[in-house]
């Protein structure tokens, strides 16, 4: 299996240290739309000519454009997109489904890779990204190695997983914690770090740096393609030092010494390293801050010196008074250049020694002269500059060769998007417990939708179901009985929060409807989820009601105007780490230092959900929102009694202001 170590760059020295360092591919931003949007990047003419240093020495360039979104946006990206294939870029990294659907029509032979951000983290995720064209997945870090391994042994596509760097706590893509609080999206690259920040309890959210190298033999029997090391806000030093360690242990096929592991948490740890999520094992070890004493091992470290790659190049020569013949190869290419012949010598001849003296002067063009060979006729006299010149276009010929760029053709944006704006809202509702279902009955007919968790299905009756956030492929025989139940009971309507869901949804038969976690924010997004199968759908909760309006509606569109918004889904239990383990109908409080409280609750199978501090509450802008062409209003019942979702509902029916602690989430700001 050939493998790709995929390294990180935010700047053109990074960049360099990264290729010495012994990537076979980096991975960096551009101008635009990218999910490090706090790194230096790189303008246009530098990601041209990164390229171009990247292909001489044989290592691969994929661009980031793995946020959300808009309409507008998409069209200013369609130039871009075309830049970047002009420029021969091997892929593109991706998280809005509509855009990669726009690449695919500018530009259908770039490359497309799923960004993490998509949340893929099951078989089926996969799936249905080969199915929307993507050439490779990178997978949510919070995998365990036997969900990897099963991933990539029936995979289509490539795999590429995160092997050494900071982890979120949250599922990538899954975030609002930044956007809500801040106006600062993770989603579109501006995260501000709430989950670096002390809380009541300490540092509840921080987790160590992800580090496997000291497992790395057992890490290479996986199946994965690309080994991808996090880190495009760290300096050259880090690069350098973490790409060089993992050249090593992929070529000697070998886990890192206990001297290795020490550099690396010299170059960058916060308090050590974990990869207890590859084992199955959360816990509380997995925490820890950049502390003074990480700072401080970093600060002793030797500078760490590092020369610019150079390629291998074999040089041949044939002189006589007829011809002087140059040809270079690089192991794959080779070209040829020519002068006429050397003159008969009336003095000293030129030597074989004097050629190859001049032959191999290659310094500043990428490469050095791994063999050099050829004749030399007696008695000619070879003046240096003509050498010199037959050289310099031997390799700038090999250049463009190696730089060649083949026939890509690109297309005009056209793709078509319908509208179908309702003109009738309806409410939806969904509950987190069955307990609050039962209490909340005298209000169910007023809602057209109603979606309760889906291992409740033996128990109810005449009601829709939602999955939960996450369903890795080891918890899959589980849903799978449920959803039987639900098939049996005549549910038609199953709430999915991933790609992954929509696509294990279709295949048993239900009817797949999108909850905000799909982030859809884009008319092009809509357009792709209806070719999935969707009929219906939540739009983004980052998503303004000014730009809800001028979204073209393909199918129904629902909006979020009631509900403790969900910030984050972990996988490593808060409320367990804080020794406090609750049922599901209770709730942790995750407490900030400006005294907000934020609930953390219990979520099937065994994640946690954290809630905002306070409810998105809108029925005094109801009107407002009526207006902008939407098809339903959700309401998100969490942490609520029966009573409360009652008169919560019956405010909403007569659109009257509350008193009480609230938010207006997003639906009347922009985020950045």
């Amino acid at each position: 299996m050939n493998r790709e170590l995929l390294s990180p760059c935010g700047d053109f020295d990074c960049l360099k240290a990264a290729v010495s360092g012994g990537a076979d591919a980096v991975y960096l931003g551009g101008s635009r739309l990218n999910a490090r949007e706090s790194a230096k990047n790189f303008s246009d003419e530098e990601l041209k000519e990164a390229v171009e240093y990247c292909h001489l020495r044989g290592v691969k360039v994929y661009i980031t454009l793995n946020t959300i979104v808009s309409d507008k946006e998409i069209r200013e990206l369609e130039n871009y997109i075309r830049f970047l294939s002009e420029i021969n870029i091997d892929g593109v990294i991706l998280q809005s489904l509509g855009l990669a659907s726009c690449v695919r029509c500018v530009a259908p032979h770039l490359e497309i890779h799923a960004s993490t951000q998509l949340s893929v983290h099951s078989l089926d995720g996969v799936m249905q990204m080969k199915e929307l064209g993507f050439t490779r997945a990178v997978l949510a870090r919070e995998l365990s190695a036997k969900d990897i391994e099963y991933i990539c042994k029936n995979s289509p596509i490539e795999i590429e997983a995160f092997i050494h760097g900071a982890l979120c706590m949250c599922y990538s893509g899954q975030c609002y914690f930044s956007s809500i609080i801040g106006q600062r999206s993770g989603n579109r690259g501006r995260c501000a770090q709430p989950c670096r920040q002390p809380y009541k309890n300490g540092y509840e959210l921080s987790l160590k740096d992800l580090s496997v190298a000291d497992m790395f033999k057992d890490y290479l029997k996986l199946g994965v393609k690309s080994f991808k090391i996090e880190g495009r806000l760290k300096d050259t030093v880090y690069v350098f030092g973490v790409t060089s360690i993992y050249r090593k242990l992929i070529d000697e096929n070998r886990s890192a010494t206990p001297d290795e592991m020490k550099l690396l948490k010299a170059l960058f740890s916060r308090q050590g390293f974990t990869k207890a999520y590859l084992e199955g094992k959360p816990s509380k070890n997995m925490f820890g801050i950049r502390c003074e004493e990480d700072k401080r091992l970093t600060a002793s470290l030797d500078k760490i010196e590092f020369s610019e790659k150079e390629m291998p190049l074999e040089i041949s020569y044939d002189i006589d008074e007829n011809h002087i013949l140059v040809k270079v190869e690089n192991g794959q290419l080779e070209n040829l250049a020519q002068d006429v012949g050397a003159e008969k010598a009336q003095n000293r001849s030129t030597t074989k020694e004097d050629v190859e003296k001049q032959l191999k002067k290659v310094g500043g063009t990428g490469f050095y002269v791994k063999s050099l060979s050829g004749n030399v006729k007696d008695g000619l006299f070879i003046p240096l500059s003509k050498l010199n010149e037959v050289r310099r276009l031997a390799i700038d010929g090999l250049k463009e060769k190696i730089l060649a760029k083949g026939d890509k053709n690109h297309y005009p944006l056209n793709i078509q998007l319908e509208n179908k704006p309702s003109e009738n809202q309806v409410f939806n509702f969904y509950f987190s417990d069955l307990k609050q279902f039962e209490e909340s009955k005298e209000i169910h007919h007023l809602a057209e939708n109603i979606f309760v968790p889906v291992q409740y299905a033996e128990k109810l009756d005449g009601v829709s179901l939602s999955l939960p956030r996450i369903i890795t492929d080891s918890e899959k025989e589980d849903v799978l009985s449920f959803l039987e139940i639900a098939k049996a009971k005549g549910v038609t309507k199953i709430l999915c929060n991933t790609c992954d869901q929509i696509y294990m949804v279709k295949k048993l038969g239900f009817e797949p409807v999108g909850n905000f976690s799909l982030n859809i924010f884009n008319s092009y997004d809509l357009k792709i989820f209806k070719e999935l199968g969707l009929k219906e759908a939540s739009l983004s909760c980052e998503l303004s009601a000014f730009k809800i309006k001028d979204l073209k509606k393909c199918i129904k569109t629902n909006v979020l105007i009631y509900g403790r918004l969900p910030l984050m889904v972990t996988e490593n239990c808060i409320i367990k780490n804080a020794g406090k383990c609750i049922d599901f109908r209770k709730f942790y409080a995750l407490e900030d230092k400006t005294n907000r409280t934020f609930p953390v609750m219990c979520h099937y199978p065994h994640r946690n959900i954290i809630l905002n501090s306070a409810p998105i509450y809108t029925a005094d802008k109801l009107t407002d929102l009526e207006n902008s062409g939407v098809s339903g209003f959700d309401f998100m019942f969490t942490v609520e009694s029966g009573r409360e979702i009652t008169d919560i509902v019956k405010s909403y029916i007569e659109k009257e202001k509350t008193d009480g602690q609230f938010t207006r989430g997003l639906l009347f700001k922009n985020i950045f």
